[in-house]
């Protein structure tokens, strides 16, 4: 993991809130719930942690909604997603990244679909 990325995040919210952390070998796990309850737009930590991923590695997201615009936008740069609603609402999106991306690939999540940013 990134101690840029983990340094970022935790000066924008709790580590317990936000800070990337390993669920399992290979996986990243970063929780935006907090960010957008604040109103503020998540895409620029997911941008930043999705970058942290290698091929075969995972980056888990834990958001207040299906964030289906990101399925798109992050299968651009070689992921996959799993989501998964937990019993308290929450959604578990495990996006796997399978191929490295491409050049021609979008970079930025400007516009991730969470109607902040």
């Amino acid at each position: 993991m990134n101690n840029a990325l983990t340094e970022t995040m935790s000066e924008t919210l709790p580590t317990s809130d936000a800070a990337p952390r390993a669920q399992d070998p290979g996986a990243l796990t970063l929780d935006v719930r907090l960010l957008l309850a604040r109103g503020e737009s998540p895409c620029g930590a997911i941008e930043d942690a999705a970058a942290q991923v290698d091929v075969g590695q995972s980056l888990v997201l834990l958001v207040p909604f299906e964030p289906v615009p990101l399925y798109a936008k992050l299968g651009q740069q070689g992921f996959e997603a799993q989501p998964e609603l937990l019993d308290d609402g929450t959604w578990r999106v495990t996006f796997e990244r399978v191929t490295a991306p491409t050049t021609d690939a979008p970079a930025n999540l400007s516009g991730c679909g969470c109607n902040h940013g």
